[in-house]
């Protein structure tokens, strides 16, 4: 009987809650009425917000490599570096720059101007969404588009900035070269002239176009070497500007693992260059060779880039997108060097085979060889210059406006009806809490059926409530 009653007292009756609620409903209809009242007044007193958006396409992840390298290696397409890049503090000056705005870049005003900008990149697209929140309409609609050309700008700067460096090396290597060859052609004709020397023997000839091929390679990449040290040292002074901290050419070039592949690569670049010629491009042999290199490079380059990760992380996205362009320039270094140390020990074994020759056919062979090599240096270089010449005057942003920011007509904040619908749920729920907090606080006894309940005792009458009026 005990269990019996203490499982109906523990058991929840929803007719009493409903009558309990019923009994509080106009507390309850006052509560949702003053939320919702206070959310439309609120909302009505609001500020209104409005929203510009525009929509920019990246063509491509930056502008063509223009170094020495006949590989055609070109750099990775991240979307999210550009990203990273429009909402960073540069892009933010630039475009207060752009609208006139004078803004401290520690101030709490420029702090809010960027964070109204919004950037996200849209899925499995090369497209990037950029919104921007303002009281004034047409101001959302101004900011966004200054962002968008601020970053156009920017994006051509980095670009021509690639180029006219890479023309103005080539300049300076092309008169080089040119002297060196203008040189080399009047040597060649004196000795002729002097010592009634015509041209080289059959063997002599062989032996010259081998070494002259060996020579042009060896030219080739050591001038796209210094192009990469060239664009190391810009880029350092880059990421010095941005940050004080980079990593040194020698913390790479000490690493011991990083000094095994490149003794490794060197080896098979030799190797590779001693079975071209007997077996053919297409052999297996040197195929399997290829692919020993390539997942050597492979290593290298997981290797460097954990030697610079190690050393400094930062959070500045262009900081980010130079030292990834340190870590692939530090690796063609080191592919350089290996691939110089294996083209001068075939160049020096080549040279081993002229000297047998008699002196004079032996100077003969180095005057010819020194005149084919600049020759054929110069016009490899002077094909190379009107190439990036061309790139130079073509080149222009690679980031394309698709939907240009227009003035918003309705504002994306408040949203009135939402706040209110959002403030009756609340008041309902509050008030409902509210009642079933004071039905469970209020002790007194309304009903027959309550006495009964809580006394366990039947009720043997009722005294009828009158009134005074009625006495």
């Amino acid at each position: 009987m005990d269990e019996e009653r203490l499982l109906a007292e523990d058991t929840i009756d929803l007719r009493q809650l409903w009558d309990a609620l019923w009994r509080r409903k106009r507390m309850i209809v006052l509560i949702v009425l003053a939320a919702v009242v206070t959310a439309y007044v609120g909302s009505r007193l609001a500020t209104p917000i409005y929203e510009s958006t525009t929509t920019l396409l990246i063509k491509g992840a930056g502008s063509e490599r223009l170094v020495l390298d006949m590989s055609g290696t070109q750099g990775r397409n991240d979307i999210q570096n550009y990203v990273e890049i429009l909402r960073s503090r540069t892009i933010a000056e630039r475009t207060a720059e752009r609208l006139g705005l004078e803004m401290d870049v520690h101030s709490r005003e420029f702090e809010e101007f960027r964070k109204s900008i919004t950037v996200s990149p849209i899925t499995n697209t090369d497209a990037v969404r950029i919104s921007v929140q303002h009281p004034d309409p047409i101001m959302a609609a101004q900011i966004v588009n200054a962002v968008a050309a601020s970053f156009a700008d920017f994006n051509r700067e980095i670009n021509r900035q690639e180029a006219s460096s890479a023309r103005e090396f080539i300049e300076e290597q092309l008169a080089l070269t040119e002297r060196q060859l203008l040189e080399a052609e009047n040597a060649l004709q004196a000795f002729r002239e002097m010592e009634r020397a015509v041209a080289p023997t059959e063997e002599t000839r062989l032996i010259l176009t081998r070494l002259t091929e060996l020579e042009v390679r060896l030219a080739e990449d050591r001038m796209a070497q210094q192009e990469t040290h060239r664009r190391l040292e810009e880029v350092r002074r880059r990421l010095e500007r941005e940050d004080p901290t980079f990593v040194s050419a020698t913390t790479v070039a000490n690493n011991p693992l990083s000094e095994i592949y490149r003794t490794r690569l060197s080896q098979l670049e030799t190797e590779l260059a001693g079975l071209r010629p007997q077996l053919g491009d297409n052999h297996p042999q040197v195929a399997t060779i290829r692919a020993q290199i390539s997942e050597l490079q492979d290593q290298l380059t997981r290797e460097v880039e954990r030697i610079v990760t190690s050393e400094t992380l930062t959070a500045n996205p262009i900081y980010q997108e130079l030292l990834r362009q340190m870590v692939e320039l530090e690796v063609e270094s080191v592919l350089y060097a290996s691939r110089l140390s294996s083209l001068e020990e075939q160049v020096a074994q080549t040279e081993r085979r002229l000297g047998d020759l008699p002196a004079k056919e032996l100077n003969l062979a180095r005057l010819t060889r020194d005149r084919n090599v600049a020759e054929q240096v110069y016009l490899l270089l002077r094909n190379r210059y009107e190439e990036v010449r061309i790139t130079e005057a073509m080149q222009t942003s690679n980031v394309t406006v698709v939907d240009p920011g227009i003035v918003p007509e309705i504002p994306v904040r408040p949203r009135k009806l939402l706040n209110v619908a959002i403030a009756a749920v609340l008041g309902v729920m509050v008030g409902v809490g509210l009642a079933l907090l004071q039905e469970f606080l209020d002790t007194t006894v309304r009903s027959p059926e309550e006495v009964e309940s809580v006394l366990q005792l039947p009720v043997l009458g009722q005294i009828p409530l009158a009134r005074h009026d009625e006495a």
